[in-house]
């Protein structure tokens, strides 16, 4: 059985800002979809690489933040995390991405997985032959 009942304490913190205090809630996949797409917006392959757009990245962020952080029951917005100092959306991401696991670390298991997929699309691209 797959019990989350028990960890509701970690689903939540307080912030408090400016005097005020918010609720950090955990992100929930819809937030998280939205985070890591927002992210690869305006990305693009060059030569075979993904180069993802600075400002995209960044504006991920903000937006994380500004979905998971709650001013009582309703989401602070993206303008008011953008008025926030650099230093506290900073905090509050990595404790929101912290809270989501959203930064697991590798295991054997997922690092071969991909190590086998990227052999796979190797593959795919020399069976294609020369470029021309």
């Amino acid at each position: 059985m797959l019990d989350f009942d028990e960890a509701a304490v970690e689903r939540q913190t307080e912030v408090k800002f400016e005097g005020k205090t918010y609720t950090l809630k955990e992100p929930t996949e819809e937030a998280v979809v939205k985070y890591r797409g927002h992210g690869l917006k305006n990305s693009k392959y060059v030569d075979g690489k993904l180069q993802a757009d600075v400002g995209s990245v960044y504006e991920a962020q903000a937006l994380l933040v500004s979905l998971c952080l709650f001013d009582g029951a309703n989401p602070v917005g993206l303008p008011f995390v953008r008025s926030m100092p650099t230093s506290v959306v900073k905090a509050v991401f990595a404790e929101a991405k912290r809270m989501g696991k959203l930064d697991e670390p590798d295991t054997e298991e997922t690092l071969e997985k991909r190590i086998a997929d990227d052999q796979e699309k190797l593959a795919k691209l020399r069976d294609r032959g020369p470029k021309g």
